[in-house]
């Protein structure tokens, strides 16, 4: 997924609609597809029977979701499905029917005294995640696959809020690590934590087990993140090919060598389009025009515009269609599928990898 200016905040796909065609709301940002396929979520259109996905709708020439439905990066799913923060998602994030989706990973769902991390985990009415291990709270025994009010107890653990676990004879806040506490039973939102000084904490020999994409960094796990994702450490940011990355202003970015302006075996232009330079380095079209066969985009490890083109190109490009008030190509799918008098062809993209309504017959 692409997200919208590094990461635009979002709780509908209207909402990222109003700031981009093409765009809709993941995981609470607006994003768009990597490689959309043809007539899909985003795609132009002037009917509806163009766009090619269930419960779409050709809206001011975009293929979008129709009314009450939202795009979940798959399908347009309606009726508040999602992730019960307005974001639309996969069921269960596309973990197994025998997995929860916790912390953006999959666990697996287990029954009583089975071993668990979180109390997500555990499958049964009443149920808690206390020493990894799934039991019924205080005051409560397991019968007949649920957790019931013990009739030998005087308590009344099973009245508690799904968010709080009755100890002796009070209902008291889960909480996790570095939250205020007063017994040990309440630290159960996060593995092997321990009521110490008032605050649910970590013993110096227990380690947090960390999900697949989760790094452990000052004994607490945080998602690990790619370049133009947000972070807050440095170990975070990991780039699949092992180029260098680094946490600045929230966001990973690449280490860059300062003696060529450019990082380590990274892509400056997409698509191994080729950056333009001048005496100062790579040439800021904000400020200067880009030579024929070089065209402006933004870069985000840059952090600035630069000029990027093809080398042997011979300068005859033609103008790229961009959907309204964006900097998004509107992408065609037949010779006859652009609409525009003055943007009539289909042409192929080097910069953006796919087929481009073009002024002309060739388009960078």
């Amino acid at each position: 997924m692409n997200q919208l200016f590094n990461g635009v905040s979002c709780t509908n796909d209207q909402t990222c609609q109003n700031r981009a065609n093409g765009f809709f709301c993941y995981l609470g940002y607006c994003c768009s597809q990597t490689n959309p396929p043809p007539s899909g979520y985003g795609s132009s259109c002037t009917y509806t029977s163009q766009c090619l996905f269930p419960n779409s709708n050709c809206q001011n020439n975009i293929c979008y979701c129709r009314a009450g439905y939202d795009y979940n990066g798959f399908q347009c799913v309606g009726g508040g499905i999602g992730s019960g923060v307005g974001v639309s998602l996969p069921p269960n994030g596309n973990c197994p029917t025998n997995q929860v989706l916790i912390n953006g990973v999959c666990y697996n769902t287990e029954g009583y005294y089975d071993p668990c991390f979180y109390s997500q985990q555990c499958n049964f009415t009443g149920s808690v995640c206390l020493q990894q291990r799934c039991y019924c709270q205080e005051g409560t025994i397991y019968f007949a696959g649920q957790c019931l009010p013990n009739p030998d107890d005087q308590g009344t653990g099973a009245n508690c809020p799904p968010n709080e676990v009755w100890v002796t004879n009070a209902c008291y806040q889960m909480v996790g690590s570095g939250q205020n506490c007063i017994f040990n039973q309440q630290c159960i939102l996060e593995p092997n934590l321990l009521c110490i000084g008032g605050l649910c904490t970590r013993t110096q020999n227990d380690q947090p087990t960390c999900g697949l994409n989760e790094v452990q960094i000052n004994n607490q796990c945080y998602p690990i993140a790619c370049v133009g994702q947000s972070c807050v450490y440095d170990e975070q940011c990991q780039d699949p090919y092992g180029t260098p990355l680094y946490c600045g202003n929230g966001i990973c970015q690449y280490e860059f060598n300062n003696g060529n302006n450019g990082c380590n075996n990274c892509e400056i232009c997409r698509n191994g389009a080729t950056p333009e330079t001048n005496g100062n380095g790579f040439k800021n079209c904000l400020y200067q025009s880009c030579s024929s066969g070089y065209q402006c985009e933004y870069n985000n490890n840059q952090a600035q515009y630069i000029c990027c083109g093809y080398s042997g190109s011979n300068g005859n490009y033609g103008q790229i269609k961009m959907y309204l008030n964006t900097k998004l190509p509107l992408k065609c799918t037949a010779i006859n599928s652009c609409l525009f008098v003055d943007y009539p062809n289909c042409a192929y993209s080097q910069l953006y990898g796919h087929n481009v309504c073009c002024s002309t017959k060739q388009c960078l």
